[in-house]
């Protein structure tokens, strides 16, 4: 009977595969997208910035980005060692990249 011995997981960020230069286009890809705001309604970016809660302008910051792109990069390496010292038998993999990484 197979057993279960580590279950890991991450978030579907883009900060995992963008370099720390490309972080500030973000804001530019974003707004070339057709938004919607939360009850659903077609939004233009600049909509959305003006209704977004003040306090989360500071997290979009340049630097802070880059802290949490870090932040990110280091949880990947957690769950790298994680996975080396499972010492598994057998692994199986599940995601969706939306065709953004491997097409």
């Amino acid at each position: 009977m197979a057993k279960i011995v580590l279950g890991l997981a991450t978030s579907h960020t883009p900060m995992l595969l963008a370099s720390d230069e490309t972080l500030p286009r973000f804001a530019e890809t974003d707004q070339s997208y057709k938004l919607r705001d939360k009850d659903g309604r077609p939004a233009s970016y600049v909509e959305l910035l003006q209704k977004a809660d003040p306090r989360l302008a500071a997290m979009v910051k340049p630097d802070q980005l880059i802290a949490r792109q870090n932040q990110a990069r280091a949880a990947v390496v957690q769950l790298q060692k994680s996975l080396a010292a499972g010492r598994l038998d057998l692994l199986i993999v599940l995601g969706d990249d939306q065709d953004e990484a491997y097409l």
